[in-house]
Formats: structure tokens, sequence, C-alpha cells
């Protein structure tokens, strides 16, 4: 993945790139729970969270079979999450977890 080439020089961001290990789609939630998401549902949530040129059909097809290669070569998952500090606790768990699963 690739950082915004739009990062400015307030120090926050940098246009760099990292290895893409997971995608999480974001949820509110009564806890925080990692749930995996198929292959199918994972296209469908990044489909809806896109900015999809309707109009186009050739752009629609190349997008669909984007977010299946992507799907299918990076774990997605939906993380439904309480907005406080125990979300980001319970991502940097996750991240152990792949660590020591390594």
């Amino acid at each position: 993945m690739y950082g915004t080439p739009w990062h400015g020089d307030a120090g926050i961001a940098e246009a760099d790139r990292a290895p893409l290990d997971g995608i999480y789609v974001l949820a509110h939630g009564h806890r925080n729970e990692i749930r995996p998401l198929s292959r199918t549902t994972a296209s469908a949530e990044l489909f809806a969270r896109s900015f999809v040129p309707h109009h186009s059909t050739d752009a629609i097809t190349f997008i669909l079979e984007f977010f299946s290669k992507v799907t299918d070569s990076v774990p997605c998952s939906e993380f439904s999450f309480v907005p406080d500090f125990t979300a980001v606790e319970a991502l940097l768990r996750e991240d152990v977890g792949k660590i020591i699963a390594a």
C-alpha cells in the first residue's frame, strides 16, 4: 500500500509504501470484536466504501476484478469497536497474535 501523495508538511504522514498484511472494515459495536470476512463479503464492503464511477461499465468491471484479486491475497476482517482506547488495545493484541503465530 502507498501513503497519500498529498501528505503535506505537518510531519504526520508520509508518501511511502508498506506491505498490506490485512484490511479491516470498521463498524461501531457494543464491544471490540474482529470477525473474518469471506472474499465475497469483503469485496462487497470495499465496493460500498469506494468512489465508483457508476457511469462506466469498464471501470466497474476493473474495480470488481481488482477487489477480487485483493481479497484473494489479503485477509479481510470486520472490526466492530467501541469508541475508546480499548479499540486500539484490541488491534494491538491482534497484531501480536499474528506475530506469535508466524
